[in-house]
Order: structure tokens, then sequence, then C-alpha cells
């Protein structure tokens, strides 16, 4: 994890696997969550696979996340979503 002033700069497959685990869900539940096979989201999450955006929206909206935040490590600006 690199360091951008204060702020951390996190690979998406980092900022996946954090906001999953804040949300407390493995990665079994939490493919099922987003419709899609544990094996498949663990690729993902390892950098294997490139996830859909679908995809990356779903797991925002559940673990509760920024998904601009979560697509591209920067924090939106205010208001937006």
């Amino acid at each position: 994890m690199e360091s951008r002033g204060s702020i951390p700069v996190m690979s998406l497959q980092q900022r996946m696997r954090i906001s999953r685990e804040n949300a407390g869900l493995n990665q079994e539940e939490m493919a099922k969550k987003i419709g899609i096979g544990r094996a498949t989201y663990a690729k993902t999450e390892q950098g294997v696979r490139e996830p859909r955006r679908g995809e990356l929206l779903a797991i925002a909206a559940i673990t509760g996340v920024d998904s601009h935040w979560l697509e591209t490590g920067e924090v939106s600006e205010a208001g937006e979503n």
C-alpha cells in the first residue's frame, strides 16, 4: 500500500477486501449477495479477474462505501455518490 500524503493509496482489490471485511462478510457471503460464485469473487479480489461495474456498485451498496471511492480510490466531492 502506497501513501499519498496522509491518505494511503490502495489497489481496487485492497478496497474490495477492506470493504467486505468491514461489513463483516466473508468471500462466499459477498459472492452470494452480488450473484456470482465464491471462486469468481476470490479471483476478483486477487486481481486475476476484472470486476464488472455492476458488481462494484453492488459491493458499494452492500458494504456502505462510496461507489466512486471503491472504483477509483478517490474521495468523491461532497454530495456525489
